[in-house]
């Protein structure tokens, strides 16, 4: 894990088992979790301030080791949320959003893309086109033999 200055943070780094979570109290020595901890975040938002330095996933040009879908962010959200992925390598691609009785809400996304990143925005509207109402929802990734589901949270 890359050391620098700073206050506390959290962190991973992708390997051939997966993501594996950091955390550091001083931004410089880094604490590797243990591999069976499960570990899910909350983004914060807070107003941007001098000093302040902005790295996005777009950013990281580390290679992909893994299909995946990433956090979506804002979570919770309203009106949108981004929803990103990453392909290892070419692949047929559904990505679809679905309530928490299990019933599809939204077909975001069918068909083949390229190995790399990507993001989608979900506007919090259906198949229709009409806005869902404030609640649970759970994004649900299918690619390169992956299956994986992200929680998302409208809140109005």
């Amino acid at each position: 894990m890359a050391t620098g200055v700073g206050g506390a943070g959290i962190g991973y780094t992708e390997g051939a088992n997966g993501f594996t979570g950091w955390l550091s109290l001083n931004g410089e020595e880094w604490l590797k979790l243990h591999d069976d901890f499960g570990m899910a975040l909350v983004p914060v938002t807070v107003a941007a301030e001098d000093g302040m330095v902005e790295k996005s996933l777009d950013d990281d040009e580390t290679p992909i080791t893994q299909t995946a879908i990433l956090l979506p962010s804002p979570n919770p959200f309203n009106p949108s949320t981004r929803l990103r992925f990453q392909l290892k390598n070419d692949s047929n691609v559904k990505l679809s959003i679905y309530n928490v009785k299990g019933e599809r809400v939204a077909q975001l996304i069918d068909g083949p893309y390229l190995r790399g990143r990507h993001e989608v925005i979900w506007a919090g509207q259906d198949d229709r086109g009409r806005r869902v109402a404030s609640g649970a929802y759970f994004a649900q990734f299918k690619a390169d033999n992956v299956v994986q589901t992200q929680r998302l949270l409208l809140v109005k």
